[in-house]
């Protein structure tokens, strides 16, 4: 049985095992982008970021955007940042808190302890 074009090796006429490269293998359909959810792995073909990545590259925990409640750090996908950085809500990811902040929330300058020895004040 022939394949469908773009599929260069199928199981059926239109379930696909390997593509002409470009497009790629998802799942087992050729396509020209890996969707969100997806990333291109070394073999060419489209394969599933982890659940908590909504978009990830290179490998399936390398993520570059996190899904729903989640938060960017270190290129994984936290639901609390750590030390030293808040949750950025409108980027969705952890952003560094500043120089004076040993932990902050809502932005960098709102502290809510300090580092170095230095004492809270209000908010700064």
């Amino acid at each position: 049985e022939t394949c469908e074009d773009p599929c260069e090796h199928c199981l059926t006429k239109t379930t696909c095992t390997t593509c002409s490269s470009p497009p790629y293998l998802k799942l087992t359909t050729c396509v020209n982008d890996c969707d969100i959810g997806f990333y291109l792995n070394s073999d060419n073909q489209c394969s599933e970021c982890s659940t908590s990545c909504f978009k990830c590259q290179g490998e399936k925990t390398s993520c570059t955007e996190c899904e729903g409640l989640m938060y960017l750090h270190a290129s994984e996908c936290v639901s609390t940042c750590p030390s030293l950085h808040f949750e950025d809500k409108a980027e969705n990811k952890c952003s560094p808190c500043s120089q004076e902040c040993e932990n902050c929330f809502e932005s960098a300058q709102k502290c809510t302890s300090c580092r170095n020895g230095k004492v809270l004040q209000g908010n700064v």
